[in-house]
């Protein structure tokens, strides 16, 4: 490892070196990301956020975070002061910055492949103002373009925004931007959707993510599923906890995930949390169902199932509620909880895949979830597979 990292990323790879290090001295295998919440008590996503270098650990937890990853105290002592380097650079930015509006939501855990659709976004940045992202649900659309984003945020000095427009919920006053800003719509229904802002955005580059329709002087790019290749990468980083799985029953269950990585997410996240279940077990469930590839519903009716009774309670509340603000204060009315384990209940159906963090303290249903989620949300305690 380096002796000074000036950037929160190359702190981050120092981390996740620690890991792999420990993991070869012990021949237990990394540490999971799940894991490690679970020995810190932190929450998962943020301990993906130390790892990937979107968030800076406070000094506290990041003493604790390399001392369980096997620093020796020399190292704990060195990385600390590496890390008030880094906190050091990042103030100055900020301050440089003064009132820059840098606003984007973090990157996914496990992001796999997408290298040429990378490339080809590239061209927004010195080429045509707007680009429209495309795609079936469930294909990572905005997982691709957040992905971008962070890694040619440097690219957009004056600022980086994330609207996402889903819904009727969506009231969008964005901050006048600067002269080599990005702005970031996503889940846009049609050009006349998104045509406030880009009005309210002249001359900048836009990032648009829905349904394919035309719009004017952009560059459109479709989104496809993962290649093989990609979707087995990505089920192999998110089952990595897991030894020996099957290859053929992987590739099995990739083809019934239509190589859609939100179906995947919600494959593995079962299989890495669930002893009792594997890839070989998942796939044999599906089987039994009769369905064909691509079976996104059976996928979700075998997550719910394994999901505690409280939890599938406020799975269902909260579809029922689509279209609201899902908050913890409007779980706990809508199931007469407190608000503390409204809370924590969203949390567990996020770290489930079942939901995602919209915004910080705000949660969201994926659309391809919500469409799915109807056979399984009525017969969600009754669901039984072999596992």
């Amino acid at each position: 490892m380096p002796d000074s990292a000036p950037t929160i990323v190359e702190l981050a790879a120092d981390l996740r070196a620690l890991r792999t290090r420990r993991a070869r001295a012990t021949g237990d295998g990394e540490l999971t990301v799940r894991q490690i919440a679970a020995s810190t008590g932190y929450a998962l996503g943020t301990v993906s956020d130390y790892l990937t270098g979107t968030t800076l650990p406070p000094t506290d937890r990041f003493g604790v975070l390399v001392r369980l990853l096997g620093a020796t105290p020399a190292e704990e002592v060195r990385l600390g002061r590496v890390r008030d380097q880094v906190e050091q650079v990042l103030c100055a930015r900020r301050e440089a910055r003064g009132r820059v509006l840098r606003e984007l939501p973090p990157e996914v855990f496990g992001f796999a492949g997408r290298e040429r659709f990378l490339a080809a976004l590239d061209g927004l940045v010195d080429g045509p103002r707007y680009a429209v992202v495309s795609g079936p649900s469930g294909v990572g659309r905005t997982a691709a373009v957040v992905r971008w984003a962070h890694r040619r945020g440097h690219r957009f000095p004056d600022g980086a925004v994330y609207v996402d427009l889903r819904g009727r919920d969506s009231e969008v006053r964005p901050k006048a931007p600067g002269r080599r800003s990005l702005l970031v719509l996503d889940n846009v229904r049609s050009a006349e959707h998104a045509r406030p802002l880009l009005a309210a955005w002249p001359g900048r580059a836009v990032v648009i993510t829905g349904r394919e329709f035309a719009l004017r002087d952009a560059i459109h790019l479709p989104v496809p599923p993962l290649t093989a290749a990609e979707a087995l990468d990505l089920l192999t980083r998110l089952t990595r906890n897991r030894p020996s799985v099957d290859q053929d029953a992987a590739a099995e269950l990739v083809d019934r995930c239509a190589r859609l990585p939100l179906a995947l997410r919600l494959a593995a996240e079962v299989v890495a949390t669930k002893v009792e279940t594997s890839v070989q077990s998942l796939v044999a469930g599906l089987a039994a169902r009769q369905r064909g590839v691509g079976d996104v519903r059976g996928v979700l009716a075998w997550t719910l199932s394994h999901q505690p009774p409280e939890l599938v309670r406020a799975f269902r509340l909260v579809v029922a509620g689509s279209g609201r603000r899902i908050t913890p204060r409007w779980l706990a009315s809508a199931g007469q909880l407190d608000v503390g384990r409204a809370r924590a209940q969203l949390d567990a159906l996020g770290r489930a895949q079942l939901l995602h963090r919209a915004k910080p303290g705000h949660y969201g249903v994926h659309e391809l979830v919500r469409a799915c989620a109807g056979e399984p949300v009525r017969r969600s305690s009754s669901v039984a597979m072999t596992s």
